[in-house]
């Protein structure tokens, strides 16, 4: 196992969201494993013993129980993907939790454009499409500690391989991607996303999410997330002002769509 500090510095200047700062932030942490169960029960399970109070990013070359939504396996090849969960200890407010998830999601959309000119979408709230196939995978969970969340953010993504039914950034380049690259780039920015969060709330982002959103103004079913049986259907109107999903129906009645266990059928 690498590990290495890491000093992050960012701006709470809230006419410059996520501009780099000399400022007081925390140092982190970079931890590399050839092989784990899972970077997200890895990160959890050592959290209060190796990595209390810091920001901590956790990647595996490997991974033999990777785990992703509601404990579905998330597979992988040995050494082609980016498999990693950053701790952030320091989110404070409740109601934007539900709203991480996306925003990671957003963050890693607007990365693709930069890198690699791919017009990725969110497919609301934790899978990023190329061409309406998947390309990444985000797991959010969180656990109280006092008046702070500590966030577990995992996060997969295709890079050289992926399995059927699913894209990778190689697929859709032709050509192999430098993980160290993306992955050095990721982690600044979700810790950024997560900060200009934590400090300015959701609405200043949902514009730009909006634009980006998987079936935006179309007819969708949802599904429930275990079951898998039909619960509403209706046009994808966008996110509201708190995050929500909101659809209309038939009848032009808006429903906002809160939480996870209801998903959008691909």
């Amino acid at each position: 196992m690498q590990k290495s500090k890491v000093d992050m510095s960012f701006s709470t200047n809230s006419h410059n969201y996520g501009q780099l700062q000399e400022i007081d932030r925390p140092f982190s942490e970079d931890v590399l494993l050839e092989t784990v169960d899972s970077t997200q029960t890895y990160a959890r399970r050592e959290y209060k013993r190796q990595y209390y109070n810091q920001i901590t990013f956790i990647r595996a070359l490997h991974q033999t129980e990777g785990r992703g939504q509601f404990d579905r396996k998330w597979e992988c090849q040995s050494k082609k993907n980016i498999l990693t969960t950053i701790i952030f200890p320091f989110f404070t407010r409740i109601e934007q939790l539900k709203n991480v998830t996306s925003v990671v999601g957003y963050t890693i959309v607007k990365l693709y454009k930069e890198l690699y000119n791919l017009n990725a979408q969110l497919k609301w709230m934790n899978d990023i499409l190329i061409n309406c196939q998947k390309s990444v995978g985000i797991l959010v969970e969180s656990e109280q500690i006092d008046n702070k969340y500590v966030l577990f953010v995992g996060i997969g993504i295709n890079v050289n391989w992926c399995t059927q039914g699913a894209t990778s950034l190689k697929e859709n380049l032709g050509k192999e991607v430098d993980q160290n690259q993306l992955y050095l780039l990721l982690k600044e920015r979700v810790i950024k996303a997560l900060y200009d969060l934590n400090d300015f709330g959701f609405e200043y982002l949902r514009v730009r999410m909006n634009k980006i959103l998987y079936k935006r103004g179309q007819l969708c079913e949802f599904v429930d997330s275990k079951t898998l049986q039909k619960v509403y259907s209706g046009i994808l109107e966008g996110l509201n002002e708190q995050g929500d999903l909101v659809i209309r129906d038939k009848v032009n009645y808006q429903r906002a769509i809160v939480g996870l266990n209801v998903r959008l059928k691909v």
